[in-house]
């Protein structure tokens, strides 16, 4: 929040000291953002609504000066006409206030006072008409957002509704947006007016040509126009303020001071006031007992010489004293975080200041606490360390995910909503890890990253059968130059295998490499039909892997050739993380076989039944050579494995070897068909 200095410490009465000034909101718990020249920028706490105003904001600061904040005078205006608006509040949950007042004989050309305009201009609000900078002003002032509508455009009667299927609303900003059932609205018996503590419609806006107006009043529900706001991406001064919590007292000292503005500068006509109130749905201000023992146990410090009482009426809080050294306080209406005694010790803290609080460090006992370790985190740790080893770089991100990228990925209509989203961006729970690794990626290219390898385990969330089902998985993401370009070379950027290398390697450390099977993938439409695989375990799918979705690509605006896989992570804690072992000092054995076969039988087969007829003198078969061309069949292939035999023990005979090579031979030609083209021994 922005506000002239020298505001607010004429309404202080206190000389203008900026750094008296910051030094003070410092120790309130805000945060000076800057001071530039005589407009000082305030970062205001979430929870603290009630200071997004000159009268909230000195309130507070009053206590630091040792008084109280002096009170903006607000003349009461007497009706010069009777009003013939009409109210009809439906949804009295959401909207528990709603004040109107018409004014006849609007001035809307008339010149807004230059103390006016600095306010609003250090504010950064715009400024439009008198009447609307009128309204932009109190809202300054005082706290509550008003809002004006040409009186010639409105029919008599005023109703206070959530919207309708199909119905939509155009807005002040020129977009046409399309209603819900949540969505609270102000309406006549024709047409919808405003969206409620958020934006007015075009179609009631007033201009210079207004001659005739109504202001609205009102005290709208927090979550309601948070709900609202969110859902069409609307962001005001208004909704700013209820969605922190407007207090519900406000509307008749904010609308007698608006009367009287607009009479002094606008030259109007003043009605009565039409008012409902619903006192039921405002929220609760229960009494609190404040033991001066307990604030003294839990802020360490002793209170016989503060005067707690004073603290707490110069908050505008109602104190009455119970017995010796305790207290029943009643919060003010604008104090929506004060619920529990522990609330009321931190206003204290705040006022008194921290800085006055000794640092204690806290007793403790030391006793040696003996426990099993947690075997999944223990693994899990060892899986990330092992990750980083293949140059991964782990990311930590929200359980969710824009509306931009769900549509994206094609999860959008399938997706949880978030009812209360922390914003727009994170509205969605994600199906899956990818768009979130998606997200980092991109960020990470934008700022010149030329070789990104990310991993991250966290759960994807999917409904099934009606119920949310939470589901941990290991993630992984890699895009960019494999190796980078040097005199002799080009760069080469990653592919597919690059990709399945890692998870080979993954799962090899995890111990499932024996029981995994990769399969062709053409139904994950997340992922290139071209490009994508099955893992499978034993039998049972735990994840997949493959080139990131063209379509998604282009849609997201992002580099070519992203590559992404994902793994159950129970999964992989099925197995036993690798040992390592002493490498043994006995010479090894390579021999290549070059193996004729039909097409359509996998590598991985062969080497399945190579490693289950050799035994445990075979230590590693790699694939190093693939031809298919006019030496062979056109339904043949041929492919050349590299074995590798070494046994810890001993050094391994010639004859064992040829032995164990025969017997592999014989099982390739009876299961697979696959015959020898020839045999080199590169001992």
């Amino acid at each position: 929040m922005k506000l002239p200095l020298s505001w607010i410490c004429d309404h202080l009465g206190i000389p203008q000291n900026e750094k008296e000034i910051d030094r003070n909101l410092v120790k309130l718990g805000m945060e000076v953002e800057g001071i530039d020249g005589d407009v000082i920028e305030i970062s205001i706490p979430a929870n603290r609504g009630d200071c997004l105003s000159l009268d909230g904001l000195t309130r507070e600061l009053a206590n630091s000066y040792g008084n109280s904040s002096k009170e903006i005078n607000v003349d009461m205006n007497e009706s010069e006409y009777t009003s013939s608006i009409s109210i009809n509040v439906e949804n009295p949950s959401k909207c528990a206030k709603y004040l109107t007042r018409e004014f006849a004989n609007v001035d809307n050309n008339a010149e807004t006072p230059k103390w006016m305009q600095k306010v609003l201009k250090a504010a950064q609000i715009q400024l439009l008409t008198p009447v609307v900078d009128i309204t932009n002003y109190v809202m300054m002032e005082l706290g509550q957002p008003m809002h004006a509508f040409d009186a010639n455009k409105i029919s008599e009667e005023i109703i206070v509704r959530n919207a309708r299927a199909g119905e939509s609303l155009l807005l002040l900003d020129g977009r046409n947006i399309d209603l819900n059932a949540d969505d609270l609205v102000i309406s006549n018996q024709e047409r919808i007016l405003a969206l409620a503590g958020a934006m007015g419609g075009n179609d009631s806006a007033i201009d210079t040509t207004t001659d005739k107006v109504v202001l609205e009043c009102a005290w709208f529900e927090p979550i309601g126009v948070r709900l609202s706001s969110r859902e069409h991406k609307i962001q005001t001064d208004s909704s700013f303020r209820f969605e922190r919590g407007v207090d519900f007292n406000l509307q008749e000292k904010a609308l007698e001071r608006a009367s009287t503005l607009l009479k002094d500068i606008c030259g109007a006509t003043v009605s009565d006031i039409k008012k409902y109130v619903s006192l039921e749905h405002f929220p609760s201000r229960n009494n609190i007992t404040l033991k001066q023992s307990n604030a003294e146990t839990l802020l360490g410090i002793n209170l016989k010489n503060v005067d707690v009482e004073k603290i707490l009426t110069n908050l505008k809080m109602k104190v009455d004293k119970n017995v010796d050294d305790e207290w029943v306080v009643v919060p003010p209406s604008h104090r929506y975080d004060i619920e529990i005694e522990e609330d009321l010790i931190e206003e204290i803290a705040r006022v008194v200041s921290y800085d006055s609080i000794d640092y204690q460090m806290p007793e403790i006992v030391s006793i040696p606490q003996f426990r099993q370790a947690n075997v999944k985190v223990t693994e899990l740790h060892l899986l990330k360390n092992y990750l980083s080893g293949l140059g991964y770089n782990e990311a930590i991100t929200y359980s969710f995910i824009s509306p931009e990228y769900a549509k994206a990925f094609g999860v959008f209509e399938t997706a949880k909503k978030v009812v209360n989203p922390i914003s727009e961006d994170l509205s969605i729970m994600r199906s899956s890890l990818w768009p979130s690794l998606v997200k980092v990626a991109d960020y990470n290219r934008n700022r010149q990253e030329k070789r990104i390898k990310i991993y991250e385990t966290g759960n994807k969330f999917e409904l099934a059968d009606g119920k949310l089902i939470e589901t941990e998985y290991l993630s992984g993401l890699i895009w960019g130059t494999r190796e980078p370009a040097q005199w002799s070379m080009q760069s080469i950027g990653f592919d597919f295998f690059d990709i399945k290398g890692d998870v080979q390697r993954i799962l090899q450390y995890a111990g499932l490499n024996d029981d995994i099977e990769f399969t062709v993938a053409t139904d994950v439409d997340m992922l290139h039909p071209g490009q994508a695989a099955y893992i499978s375990y034993q039998g049972e799918i735990i994840g997949m892997l493959g080139q990131l979705n063209p379509k998604i690509v282009q849609d997201l605006s992002l580099p070519k050739n992203i590559f992404v896989y994902e793994i159950l992570t129970s999964a992989l804690l099925q197995g036993n993380i690798v040992k390592y072992t002493r490498i043994s000092k006995f010479p090894s054995v390579k021999r290549d076989l070059s193996l004729l076969m039909d097409k359509g039988v996998t590598c991985l087969k062969v080497r399945e039944l190579i490693f289950a007829k050799a035994g445990a003198i075979l230590k590693e078969v790699q694939v190093i050579d693939r031809y298919v061309g006019e030496k062979i069949d056109v339904n043949k292939i041929s492919m050349t494995f590299s074995l590798h035999y070494q046994d810890a023990q001993r050094t391994l005979k010639d004859e064992e070897v040829d032995a164990s090579i025969k017997d592999i031979l014989k099982q390739l030609d009876s299961k697979l068909g696959a015959v020898l083209r020839e045999q080199h021994d590169i001992n």
